[in-house]
């Protein structure tokens, strides 16, 4: 992990990528 990033920086990073996982796999991105 870089030094100066907030462990609450990191956990909105992993929140956004599940949450565009889940509205791709939704929407049919994925197949």
């Amino acid at each position: 992990m870089r030094p100066g990033v907030p462990p609450e920086g990191v956990a909105v990073c992993v929140a956004l990528v599940l949450i565009l996982y889940l509205f791709a796999s939704i929407t049919g991105w994925l197949g």
